[in-house]
């Protein structure tokens, strides 16, 4: 799966759905506490989410199954954080 700056068809998960995707992840991922209800809710918003994206590219994706696309997009959305984080090179 990758990220695609125009959100043209052909890719799974658009720039601006992953953005969402990390946002959430990044609430209960990252939450200071996991077990807030704003943690949960955001987990369950992120499983929700991915679960409309997997069942509108399903017909185009066979042999993928959920826990593939989930897999795929928590490494995408850590990938992303992880870039965030990521200081600007020295000159």
């Amino acid at each position: 799966m990758a990220e695609n700056p125009s959100d043209s068809p052909g890719w799974i998960i658009s720039t601006s759905e992953l953005e969402r995707l990390t946002d959430l992840f990044t609430q209960f991922e990252g939450a200071f506490d996991p077990l807030t209800i704003e943690a949960k809710e955001a987990k369950i918003e992120f499983s929700r989410t991915l679960q409309a994206i997997y069942e509108k590219v399903k017909p185009k994706y066979v042999g993928m199954e959920f826990r593939d696309l989930d897999r795929e997009a928590r490494l995408a959305c850590r990938k992303r954080i992880q870039d965030r984080l990521r200081p600007f090179p020295s000159i």
